[in-house]
């Protein structure tokens, strides 16, 4: 490729602002965790779950959360989604029901997004923890499931 076949780039402006009301903290966590209509998801591996946890990663999961691990939701040999009768019954197994809002988190919010985007695939509204579970540990937060 020469340099006549890349194209113009303009400068632009990235406004990480765009959806604050996606983004909840840890008071919202506490002050959801046992709402109606709000389901926490972790979507960590279900060694962290309920496990000890692995590679420096705190085990446990904050109190009311369900496990529905990122990596389930995938067809592992086309890594497309599985068909959304298949998401269905993996978001209702987490005691999702229609119309409730999915709040995720994980170690640090990457993992949660894909189960927020299954969600929304499903018509689920979303809320992303950030900070997930290693700023909750690091507040010293209740823990359930830590060995």
């Amino acid at each position: 490729m020469n340099k006549a076949d890349v194209p113009a780039v303009s400068p632009g402006h990235l406004d990480t602002a765009l959806l604050p009301a996606l983004i909840v903290d840890a008071a919202y966590m506490t002050a959801h965790r046992s709402a109606p209509h709000v389901r926490l998801i972790d979507a960590r591996d279900s060694v962290f779950y309920s496990g000890p946890g692995v590679r420096g990663h705190a085990g446990g999961h904050i109190p009311g959360a369900a496990s529905l691990p990122f990596g389930s939701l995938f067809d592992a040999s086309s890594n497309d989604f599985l068909p959304r009768d298949t998401l269905e019954a993996k978001f209702k197994a987490a005691g999702v029901a229609p119309g409730d809002t999915v709040v995720a988190y994980c170690h640090v919010g990457q993992q949660a997004t894909v189960v927020l985007f299954a969600a929304r695939l499903l018509g689920h509204p979303v809320r992303l923890y950030d900070g997930s579970f290693q700023d909750w540990d690091l507040r010293k937060l209740p823990v359930e499931g830590r060995p």
